[in-house]
């Protein structure tokens, strides 16, 4: 049960436009530039980097918005949300965009990092389901696959096609 729903994590389009997606990111980016940098905009970013397939780039923005609105249980959420879909990209289980990095880190770090970013989105809003569960279904997929290669195993079984 708990694989299929850390998969439910990653959200995983299929049918992207990525033309609309990439003059969104530019929107945005110019946003950013001319008018500074906001937790709403960077979340924006971190999300449609996502999209994208840029893991590493959403990862960033969302660190970005955490430090523009620490106490934003969304931005938390977000660093979450990157730090799963760069432990699936660690194992091989999902691409990054062409030219995208690859993480450096252990895809069981990176999963203990969206644990620790999920707790921190509860802690801030404890009404958060969403978080709350997606707190509970990273800390038994990391309980259950302890071992970085089953964990790997684990994480390209579980990975969309």
């Amino acid at each position: 049960m708990a694989p299929k729903q850390l998969l439910e994590l990653v959200h995983h389009q299929t049918d992207l436009d990525y033309l609309t997606h990439f003059q969104a990111l530019a929107s945005v980016n110019l946003d950013i530039r001319n008018h500074g940098p906001t937790a709403e905009r960077l979340l924006r970013k971190s999300i449609l980097e996502l999209d994208l397939g840029n893991p590493t780039a959403a990862l960033q923005a969302a660190h970005d918005a955490v430090v523009a609105a620490p106490h934003n249980p969304e931005s938390h959420y977000q660093v979450g949300i990157a730090h799963v879909v760069l432990a699936f990209v660690r194992a091989g289980a999902l691409p990054t965009a062409q030219g995208g990095d690859s993480p450096s880190a252990s895809a069981t770090d990176l999963l203990a990092g969206a644990a620790r970013s999920f707790g921190e989105a509860v802690r801030l809003n404890t009404e958060d389901e969403e978080a709350v569960d997606d707190l509970a279904v990273v800390t038994l997929f990391l309980a259950e696959h302890g071992d970085e290669d089953v964990l790997r195993g684990a994480l390209r079984d579980v990975a969309p096609c």
